[in-house]
C-alpha cells in the first residue's frame, strides 16, 4: 500500500498474510529492504484481507485512521 525508497532502502507496508491470528485477522507490518536482505517490523495493526485491500481508498473512520497511523510510521522512518 505505502512504499518509500531512499539510498537503496525499500520501506513499504505489508499485510502478513502468512498466517492469521486467532481473531482470523492479519498483522500489518513494515518491511525494511536493504542489500536484499528484508526484516519485518509490526505496527500494532490488524487488519483482514478485504480490509487490506480497500484501505487506500476507504472513506470509513477506522480505516483512515489506520491508514493515517501507518503514513506516519513511514513517514518517522523515513526521516532517521
Amino acid at each position: 500500500m505505502f512504499k518509500y525508497s531512499k539510498d537503496g532502502i525499500s520501506v513499504p507496508s505489508v499485510l502478513d498474510a502468512r498466517r492469521a491470528k486467532k481473531c482470523g485477522l492479519f498483522p500489518v507490518k513494515i518491511q525494511v529492504i536493504y542489500n536484499r536482505k528484508q526484516k519485518y517490523y509490526s505496527t500494532g495493526q490488524e487488519l483482514s484481507k478485504e480490509d487490506w485491500a480497500n484501505l487506500a481508498e476507504s472513506k470509513s473512520r477506522r480505516l483512515s485512521e489506520i491508514r493515517s497511523s501507518i503514513a506516519s510510521l513511514l513517514v518517522q522512518t523515513q526521516e532517521r
